[in-house]
């Protein structure tokens, strides 16, 4: 993924995961291997959920992952 990534819930990153930009998560798992460049923020759930509610999100349900993301 090229950009921020926001999660309202559990974030999974698999081995072969990157991510060229910031993640702002309420709860993460790496892998080993998966890769960030770019920062790690911590939010609190309702944090999370007025971040996602302000702007346009994208449903990742139907890749596989519980969440909704919003990617910029």
């Amino acid at each position: 993924v090229q950009g921020n990534v926001y999660s309202s819930k559990h974030l999974e990153l698999a081995s072969k995961s990157r991510v060229e930009g910031n993640v702002f998560y309420t709860l993460i798992e790496m892998s080993a291997g998966a890769e960030v460049n770019g920062g790690l923020t911590h939010l609190t759930e309702a944090g999370a959920m007025a971040t996602l509610d302000s702007a346009t999100t994208l449903d990742v349900g139907s890749m596989g992952v519980g969440l909704t993301a919003k990617v910029d």
